[in-house]
């Protein structure tokens, strides 16, 4: 299959890229030049979203039907998002055969700018689903692209993945692999040999591949990726097949809407007593609830709510404390002058890190900033070395 992806990078003043996707040809690098129409008219169009901005996981809840899954998933993802839910899209993927139901939670300001640029640059039908899901992915190993711009995507697993940015991705990449329950046997690297080589030290427990752009994006991944878009292209088309079917069977319906009429009569009573038994137990599974879990802010769905909570009571969930704090100081700290991470510790909802840079009051500076994000940040020790200075930092989430 041929076609073109479209990428939108998580820094908004840099350029949308493209690339063809070709199985029978030579794949050129990223291109800001978008390609001709006539170009485009060779195949389909992906938008590829940043991974860093999304939240990919896998959740197992107790409920079955559409209607329930899309009232449970945004409370069950509520703890592992940084805003409010009601600022966030959430997407719904096919459940597994274990049970899983993989879900994408993306921030719906992000999701607009995102769909704004792509209506400019006259894309505006194309899905847009997790740039880390357009990889190729086999079991066994993760696949690790190094993009444009700094940004990093991996893919985990076929619902899985995450990204950042560059300067933090070997420590980052480090945290995975050790918390990897399984861990990967192989590591396969989108990126020019020289960059495999030179990661290969700091990586010697895993045999490390080199994916050709030809192997790592390819139309078959993307057709999958599609079931996690953030918007569906093809729902006009669907409108338009639902209606041309309820013309075809409007009488039957109307026959079928009038016998629903007069059976409705017989069946009130029992709906009635029905409803009220339902109203009672709601009420007594919502006093349980409380009863158990005095905290709760909203209770939407008691039974999936408390099977979420003792699921938090017997093993650690939801996005790593780690991927916050890094989240919140790692664009200050790249923006400081002759900025290098040397060094970076973790522990217990504490980070230190060895930091050089040009301006160590400029670092000092940043603790108010960082303040205002509900971080901490303190200076354990400095020292010039080379006409820079080598500070250690200690930064940590405040209450």
């Amino acid at each position: 299959m041929t076609g073109w992806l479209v990428r939108l990078p998580a820094d908004d003043t840099a350029p949308l890229r493209w690339r063809r996707i070709d199985a029978h040809a030579a794949i050129p690098d990223w291109q800001v030049e978008p390609p001709d129409v006539a170009a485009l008219g060779s195949g389909p169009v992906w938008a590829l979203a940043p991974t860093s901005r999304l939240l990919l996981q896998t959740l197992q809840l107790p409920v079955r039907g559409r209607s329930a899954l899309v009232q449970a998933v945004p409370y069950a993802l509520e703890e592992s998002l940084p805003g409010e839910v009601e600022e966030y899209h959430f997407v719904i993927g096919p459940r597994q055969g274990d049970g899983g139901i993989p879900v994408l939670a993306a921030a719906r300001a992000d999701v607009a700018r995102w769909r704004a640029r792509l209506i400019q640059a006259g894309m505006g039908a194309a899905p847009l689903v997790p740039a880390c899901l357009a990889l190729a992915w086999e079991p066994g190993s993760w696949t690790v692209a190094l993009e444009p711009e700094g940004e990093v995507n991996v893919r985990t697993g076929p619902w899985s993945g995450w990204g950042c940015e560059r300067p933090v991705f070997e420590a980052l990449l480090r945290r995975m692999l050790a918390d990897a329950a399984p861990r990967p046997q192989r590591l396969r690297f989108v990126a020019e040999g020289a960059a495999l080589r030179a990661r290969a030290p700091l990586l010697a427990d895993w045999t490390l591949e080199t994916l050709s752009p030809a192997q790592a994006w390819d139309g078959q991944t993307l057709d999958a990726a599609v079931s996690l878009a953030l918007d569906d292209a093809s729902t006009g088309r669907g409108s338009t097949a639902l209606g041309d079917l309820f013309q075809r069977w409007r009488w039957p319906l109307a026959l079928l809407a009038l016998w629903g009429v007069l059976a409705g009569g017989l069946v009130g009573y029992r709906v009635h007593t029905l409803e009220r038994e339902r109203a009672l137990l709601a009420g007594q599974m919502e006093t349980l609830y409380r009863d158990h879990f005095p905290e709760a802010r909203r209770v939407v769905d008691p039974p999936a709510q408390m099977a979420q909570q003792l699921r938090r009571l017997r093993q650690s969930s939801g996005v790593d404390p780690l991927l916050r704090l890094l989240g919140v100081v790692s664009g200050p700290l790249t923006g400081l002058p002759g900025y290098a991470l040397d060094d970076l510790r973790y522990q217990d909802g504490v980070l230190e890190m060895a930091v050089r840079t040009a301006d160590l009051a400029a670092l000092e500076a940043l603790s108010a900033p960082l303040s205002e994000a509900r971080v901490r940040m303190s200076r354990l020790s400095a020292s010039a070395e080379n006409g820079a200075t080598r500070a250690r930092i200690r930064v940590e989430a405040l209450p």
